[in-house]
């Protein structure tokens, strides 16, 4: 019966020594395989097997690998600020975080209103594919000015401060996000400005058939069955129902 050779075997990650068995031991110690194998069962090795060195986030630049203090993958970054911070995968990936929280100082201490929040949705939803609403805006050709993309406050010096009970709308809902295309409306107003809308034209102006209903007193159904049947749109937005029944015989004639 063969005797066991034991052998001084250098762990390849803790570079400890320790006695193992010639012919068969590991290339780690047990208390590194056992942290190797706790983090593959976490995912956060197979996190790591995409390589961020020098991509750049926003104002974020990965420099290298690092483990967040509750052991999840994470990368050192710098910022453009020069400060360099811990952030995990995730969150550059993922969540958007693309700075070190120095931008939110050079916005005039207005992180926290209602106008930077809109900024700040407005901005996501445009630029980051991980945005839950992505897909029809960004991801349908939606895009920032440049003025609006890089600065808070070149954006409130257009759009002022949010007005309470608004949000953000664009006038034309195929447009960018622009001063000339931008306003603060209610969720009336921002409901009636939607791409499943019917536009009407008439007398100089576009407007959907329920604001036309409310200027000139005709159901909205009365206004869009007129316009299924052919006829014109100042028709539809004058003739009273008399007149339309003048105009049912006149056409049967």
């Amino acid at each position: 019966m063969s005797k066991t050779v034991y052998v001084d075997v250098t762990c390849e990650k803790c570079l400890k020594v320790r006695r193992a068995n010639k012919y068969c031991h590991g290339r780690l110690c047990r208390n590194c395989a056992q942290k190797e194998q706790g983090a593959l069962l976490r995912g956060v090795l197979r996190k790591r097997k995409k390589d961020l060195t020098g991509v750049v986030f926003g104002q974020l630049t990965a420099i290298k690998p690092s483990m967040t203090k509750s052991k999840n993958a994470s990368w050192i970054c710098k910022c453009t600020c020069g400060k360099e911070i811990n952030v995990a995968t995730c969150k550059l990936l993922h969540d958007g975080q693309h700075s070190c929280g120095c931008h939110k100082l050079t916005q005039g201490g207005l992180s926290k209103t209602r106008t930077y929040k809109s900024w700040g949705c407005m901005v996501r939803r445009c630029t980051l594919e991980s945005s839950n609403r992505w897909h029809i805006y960004g991801g349908r050709g939606i895009k920032v000015c440049d003025r609006w993309k890089n600065s808070f406050l070149d954006f409130l010096e257009d759009m002022g401060e949010r007005p309470k009970g608004t949000s953000l709308d664009r006038i034309d809902t195929d447009g960018n996000y622009c001063p000339e295309n931008c306003r603060w409306a209610t969720p009336k107003e921002q409901a009636r400005n939607t791409r499943k809308n019917r536009l009407i034209k008439a007398f100089g102006k576009a407007q959907s058939s329920a604001a036309w209903s409310e200027e000139t007193g005709i159901g909205r159904g009365t206004i869009e069955w007129r316009l299924d049947r052919g006829w014109t749109p100042k028709e539809a937005l004058t003739l009273s129902v008399d007149q339309k029944e003048k105009r049912k015989k006149v056409v049967s004639l």
